[in-house]
């Protein structure tokens, strides 16, 4: 493996690490959202619900903008729109995996929300890296032959 190789693979490392510790903060955020809204405002469970999500979505969406895909430019509703798609797109993605893992699979439902959780993750990441926050590449175009990079040498 050469060192360019090496060093995109911890690179990726890094930023998968990176996401899953966003991860962990958007949980501690819809926690704390949930909690709030359920036991200190008196809403209701389900209430409560559509009030924390979109707070961990949110904190998730800027954190991984910044830190994880290192994204610097202006804020962009396109990107944003994006990543709620996306994100519905994994809600539903976790859906189909907790009721694949309990019902058809019979796997304990502490164990097939676990499954449901790793199938939203994966869904985020690839969805967020490939689509979201994809950088656009640069097309090279080559330089008409009057332009040529190397200098041309009289025969003299």
């Amino acid at each position: 493996m050469t060192r360019f190789q090496i060093a995109r693979l911890v690179s990726l490392f890094r930023q998968i690490a990176l996401f899953c510790v966003v991860g962990f903060t958007n949980l501690f955020v819809d926690t704390a959202a949930y909690y709030s809204a359920y036991h200190y405002a008196h809403m209701n469970y389900l209430a409560a619900q559509l009030i924390s999500y979109p707070c961990g979505a949110i904190n998730s969406y800027f954190l991984n903008r910044r830190l994880t895909f290192a994204k610097r430019d202006a804020f962009n509703v396109y990107e944003m729109v994006k990543f709620g798609m996306l994100n519905v797109l994994s809600i539903f993605g976790s859906l189909l995996a907790l009721f694949v893992a309990d019902h058809s699979l019979h796997i304990s439902l502490s164990f097939s929300k676990v499954a449901a959780n790793g199938t939203a993750l994966c869904m985020n990441y690839a969805g967020s890296r490939w689509w979201v926050f994809r950088r656009k590449r640069v097309k090279l175009l080559p330089l008409p032959p009057e332009r040529s990079a190397l200098p041309e040498v009289d025969k003299d």
